[in-house]
């Protein structure tokens, strides 16, 4: 099914699970994310939440590390 490369421009709430996606539809397609955040898969919306410390760290949004999409 691979027919080429995959290149999806940011890592962010919709990157990574297109990301996902493509791989569990498709092993052998390469998949490439560009993105200029340190962190994968974080939330976002969740940000108001640790500037009011009502979630203790941004670490706290991680869903998962990039080891974990390596995989």
């Amino acid at each position: 099914m691979s027919k080429g490369k995959v290149v999806i421009i940011g890592g962010g709430a919709a990157g990574m699970p297109v990301a996902s996606n493509i791989r569990a539809k498709d092993k052998g397609r390469e998949i490439c994310i560009v993105s200029s955040d340190i962190h994968c898969s974080y939330s976002p919306c969740a940000i108001p939440f640790v500037l009011e410390n009502v979630i203790d760290s941004f670490d706290d949004m991680v869903m998962h590390t990039p080891e974990y999409y390596k995989e």
